[in-house]
C-alpha cells in the first residue's frame, strides 16, 4: 500500500501540506480506526511522523486549525 500511497500523494504531508523525504514519512489514517475508519487504501494517506503524531485521533480539520506557522515542532519539518 506505500508505494501506492507515495504514486498518489507524491512526498507531501497531507496534515500540513509540506513536502517530506520518506524516512520522515507515516501511514495516517484519514478516518481514525477509533472513530471508526478503516485500513483501506481510500482511508490512508502519508503525514509526516511528527504531525501524526501531533494529531492523534482528531479530525483532520481539527488539527490543522490548531497548527501555527511558528509551531516549534512544525518548524523543525523545513528544517
Amino acid at each position: 500500500m506505500a508505494k501506492a500511497l507515495y504514486a498518489r500523494d507524491p512526498w507531501i504531508c497531507h496534515l500540513c501540506r509540506k513536502p517530506a523525504e520518506e524516512r520522515e514519512l507515516s501511514l495516517d489514517h484519514v478516518i481514525p480506526v477509533s472513530m471508526g475508519g478503516n485500513n483501506s487504501l481510500a482511508n490512508s494517506a502519508i503525514a509526516h511522523r511528527k504531525c501524526n503524531y501531533a494529531r492523534q485521533d482528531r479530525p483532520i480539520q481539527e488539527f490543522q486549525d490548531s497548527i501555527t506557522d511558528n509551531s516549534e515542532w512544525l518548524l523543525s519539518l523545513a528544517a
